[in-house]
């Protein structure tokens, strides 16, 4: 009945307080392991995918101005954004593009907040997504619709993922984000994802410095990269998270 209203008197006191509520209470229940989702799929019962469904399009519901400025009342927005992207990526790529990049803005958004823990989810969001695209691109099977989604959202959006990519380099250039390890593991798979950007944008960051700082700067990306494979295995996050505290640490530096 909130998403069929158009007239309010109190937008938060009749819209978003009560999605906030409705968010927070369905992501305890998928977060609270009652139940095995697989059964759902199993005896054909389309309630969870119906549930996740109207979640998805409650989150869709709240402009991002909004969001920022309720943010105490809606933080189950951006727990919820991480549950979904956790176990129910099938069910958040069947949005359309346009729909599913509303939903990585205001994850984007949300890197930036002073929030700690909003900040984290977004980055656990991120890696959720970024994940789950690794793995529909990397597949060299018979192609899946699951699959088809990823691509299709990768052509017709290409700058949404680029946008995330830029802000988390910036955040752990500047030392901003408040943990290396936390940041590290969804930018690798932004970097997987798009190596030609991130080279592009490498560039642009060194081109930014004054002359004489810019092969110093040009090192350290290089040694960012250092041993770095085209795999999310954990033994690859884990060498990349080093290589990315190294670089922070001499980045900072350099200003």
């Amino acid at each position: 009945r909130i998403l069929q209203r158009t007239q309010f008197t109190d937008m938060y006191v009749e819209k978003y307080k009560g999605i906030g509520v409705t968010l927070d209470m369905f992501s305890h229940a998928l977060h609270g392991n009652y139940t095995n989702f697989g059964v759902f799929e199993l005896y054909s019962d389309n309630s969870l995918s119906k549930s996740m469904a109207l979640a998805l399009q409650m989150c869709l519901a709240i402009p991002l101005q909004e969001l920022n400025a309720h943010l105490k009342a809606l933080k189950p927005y951006y727990y919820f954004l991480e549950l979904a992207t956790r176990s129910h990526m099938p069910k958040v790529v069947e949005l359309e593009p346009v729909m599913l990049t509303t939903l990585m803005q205001s994850v984007e958004e949300g890197l930036l907040s002073f929030e700690t823990s909003v900040s984290m989810q977004c980055c656990a969001a991120v890696d959720n997504v970024v994940s789950f695209f690794h793995q529909q691109a990397a597949k060299k099977s018979r192609s899946t619709s699951e699959q088809e989604r990823v691509l299709r959202f990768m052509s017709e959006a290409p700058r949404c993922l680029q946008n995330i990519l830029n802000v988390m380099l910036q955040l752990v250039m500047t030392g901003t984000f408040s943990s290396t390890w936390s940041i590290s593991r969804p930018l690798l798979g932004l970097v997987l994802l798009q190596p030609d950007y991130f080279m592009q944008l490498k560039e642009q960051l060194v081109q930014t410095q004054i002359e004489e700082r810019r092969p110093k700067l040009r090192d350290c990306f290089n040694d960012l990269m250092s041993g770095v494979e085209n795999s999310l295995c954990t033994k690859n996050k884990d060498h990349f998270t080093r290589n990315l505290y190294n670089f922070a640490q001499t980045v900072r530096t350099l200003s």
